[in-house]
């Protein structure tokens, strides 16, 4: 028989106490528990379904009249059936206030915090404050995103990522813990009997029946990552699994960004499988027992079996009645840390959103780190405010043109899309333009125009563009820098141009070449040069013009020459000035194919410091309608291979302030016309053989020692003064 006062279950809610006739429960580690009790009742006017709902309700457990357990939570679901006969079904659910996060959903960015910070915060928002019974260090996340999930999800994989389990205490407490001593002993005794159940009282606490199960599970985990920070670094990382020679379980990406912090996250995974893999199972009569909590099993039919378990599962299905209380419970060694295994969905993004570039406020329009990555602002973010912690950086998609880059500005909405789908990895696709950042072009009006322009920054009030005009006719490509224009070719440029090119330099224009300059004009060249000019040759220069080529002056010209000067004219050399001055410091050669002409209009001057040589292979003639005056003030050379001849229209007088000296090889003549006349205060005539005065008919030749007077006439010597002569031969004939 069973004892007098069997366990019961009470309801207690809204201030009044319900016993409960029948009720259905679960508990499980790191889930929220349900009980669903049922009842009836005589008056409907204490049960509204309405009020009560989200209402805190506690259910008791009693024994001989003594609360054993007490579970707190809230009403999630409450029904009432009406009767005519006066007694009414009344149904109501029990579950932990965590529950309210399966009704919660949100869009949201965490920034640096860890995950029990992460969980804090979210529970907070139901009312919910955990109790932290946490050994471990965990990494602060710097981006952590919950995207279109409830927060009962969101909290879960973070848990079930970082291998936190939870529980509830009596009064509704949440407890996240990470090792064994996180687990809490049953109320009452430590220990637990052993009693089968045929052979005792199911009103006393016991364990009935004990066994163990093991499930086929992984071997090996294997994680692999990347890290763009560290793109050489081996980020594969292995941890044996609970199965040994079992199947290896691998996944990218393993979200980690270090050896180290991926090691122990595979080392979760694979205690995670081990722990679900296993378990003691039996049933009880022990009302104390729940989902969490830990106890020693005594007096088991194997030895082996005695020893310290932690609860993860139990449940209940009661009827009031005689014959006792039981329930079915799944447990774990207590000295192994509960993992919870990785079953809660994670969102993927499969589509592209948009969201705008950010920065600290009064920061420069560009900002950027040492990767080209940028702070972005999502739509659907409510609670950051757009600035440099509204996410963490994030990379930009670049052109696939080598060593490319365009980082975006402040204020940009950008299309984003997201690496494996994850949230917390989002990646900048590219730009796009909505109606208060306009598209830079008027459209549809200039719609076929393409361009890649870049504004000014911070002002914006400036471009660099390139501009492409694709409408046929009228087709054109444009280039504009702002400021400075730097163009490198490696190698060769080419320039085709098959019409007209112009270009408008406002200020100066240097150009410069390591090697040679060609440069081919197929008609007329008409350079303008408003200023001066200056041209520097490092070595020699070389002037060709096939036919004339006219030079005007209007001002002064001066033409300095380091070396020799060489003037060659294959024809006529023509040059008129009024005053004309050539300075040579070397040598000055000028040839010309056909006709040099030069043009003075007043006066020429040449001075040559050293020697002056002008060469004609044919006739040269100098004419002087006036006066012609040469200074030389050393020696004057006059040469010609043939014949010099000096002719004057009507007097010529050479004037020498020194010797004059006429050498010839051959024969000195002087004639003239009508009269010749040789003044000199002393005159010498000498000849290396003899000296022959002649006119016409007289002949006088002197010789050594000898003269000859011939003449057909009259020999007249007349002497002023004394007559000697000397003694010797004289004749007559």
């Amino acid at each position: 028989m069973a004892p007098a006062d069997p366990l019961r279950y009470f309801l207690e809610t809204a201030g009044e106490q319900h016993e409960v006739r029948e009720l259905s429960g679960a508990e499980k580690v790191s889930d929220t528990f349900r009980f669903e009790a049922r009842f009836a009742v005589e008056r409907l006017d204490t049960i509204d379904p309405d009020a009560l709902v989200k209402t805190d309700a506690t259910l008791v457990l009693v024994r001989d009249g003594l609360e054993v357990r007490r579970v707190a939570g809230i009403l999630t679901d409450v029904s009432v059936g009406a009767s005519i006969r006066g007694v009414h079904e009344v149904e109501m659910v029990l579950e932990p206030r965590l529950s309210l996060a399966h009704y919660r959903s949100d869009l949201r960015v965490f920034r640096d915090m860890t995950v029990p910070e992460i969980v804090t915060d979210t529970l907070s928002q139901i009312g919910v404050k955990p109790e932290l019974r946490l050994s471990g260090a965990y990494a602060s996340r710097p981006y952590c995103v919950q995207f279109r999930e409830t927060d009962l999800d969101f909290v879960h994989r973070l848990l079930e990522d970082e291998g936190i389990f939870y529980y509830f205490l009596p009064g509704d407490v949440m407890v996240l813990g990470d090792s064994p001593a996180a687990y809490e002993p049953v109320a009452g005794s430590p220990s637990v009997p052993y009693r089968a159940a045929n052979a005792m009282d199911r009103n006393v606490d016991a364990v009935t029946t004990i066994g163990k199960r093991a499930s086929l599970t992984v071997g090996k985990v294997t994680l692999r990552d990347w890290n763009p920070e560290t793109p050489s670094l081996d980020m594969d990382v292995v941890a044996e699994g609970p199965t040994a020679a079992g199947p290896e379980y691998y996944d990218y990406p393993g979200e980690y960004l270090t050896p180290g912090e991926g090691a122990r996250k595979a080392q979760l995974w694979s205690e995670s499988f081990g722990t679900n893999a296993r378990a003691a199972t039996g049933r009880a009569t022990c009302a104390a027992f729940g989902a969490g909590f830990s106890f020693k099993l005594v007096d088991a039919p194997l030895p082996a079996y005695d020893r310290g378990y932690v609860i993860l599962s139990v449940e209940h299905a009661y009827r009031r009645a005689e014959d006792g209380f039981s329930i079915g419970f799944t447990a774990l060694d207590d000295d192994v840390t509960y993992r919870p295994p990785r079953v809660t969905y994670v969102p993927r993004i499969l589509n592209p959103m948009t969201g705008f570039v950010t920065g600290p406020a009064g920061d420069d329009d560009i900002h950027t780190d040492a990767y080209g990555r940028v702070k972005i602002h999502f739509h659907w973010d409510r609670r950051l405010p757009p600035d440099d912690d509204c996410s963490h950086w994030i990379p930009v998609l670049q052109d696939n043109t080598g060593s490319s880059s365009a980082i975006p500005r402040r204020d940009w909405e950008m299309l984003m899309h997201f690496m494996e789908g994850d949230p917390d990895r989002p990646v900048v696709l590219g730009r796009v333009y909505n109606a208060e950042d306009k598209f830079p072009v008027p459209l549809p009006v200039r719609k076929f125009c393409t361009s890649l322009k870049s504004l000014s920054t911070p002002s914006r009030d400036g471009t660099n563009e390139i501009q492409m005009d694709d409408q046929a006719g009228k087709e054109y490509v444009m280039f504009h820098a702002e400021r400075d224009q730097n163009i490198v070719v490696a190698n060769d440029k080419t320039e085709n141009i098959l019409f007209n090119e112009n270009t408008l330099v406002r200020r100066d224009e240097r150009i410069s070449i390591g090697s040679n300059h060609t440069l081919s004009v197929g008609r007329n060249m008409l350079p303008q040069i408003l200023g001066n000019q200056t041209w520097s040759t490092g070595g020699n220069r070389t002037r060709r013009t096939a036919e004339a080529e006219t030079s005007s002056i209007m001002g002064d010209r001066t033409k300095s020459v380091g070396a020799m000067h060489q003037f060659l004219v294959d024809d006529s050399s023509s040059t008129t000035a009024r005053d004309l001055a050539e300075q040579v410091g070397g040598v000055v050669l000028e040839v010309s194919d056909k006709n040099n002409g030069v043009e003075v209009g007043k006066n020429c001057t040449r001075v040559v410091g050293g020697s002056a040589l002008e060469a004609a292979d044919e006739n040269k003639a100098e004419t002087t309608t006036k006066k012609r005056s040469e200074t030389i003030g050393g020696v004057l050379f006059q040469k010609a291979t043939k014949e010099l001849k000096i002719k004057g229209g009507k007097k010529r007088i050479t004037k020498v302030a020194g010797t004059y000296v006429a050498d010839a090889q051959k024969q000195v003549s002087l004639s003239g016309a009508e009269e010749l006349s040789v003044l000199s205060a002393s005159a010498t005539h000498q000849g290396t053989k003899s000296v022959t005065l002649k006119v016409k008919d007289t002949t006088v030749v002197l010789q050594s020692g000898v003269i000859h007077v011939d003449t057909k006439k009259t020999v007249t010597l007349k002497i002023s003064g004394d007559n000697n002569q000397g003694a010797g031969h004289s004749q007559q004939i």
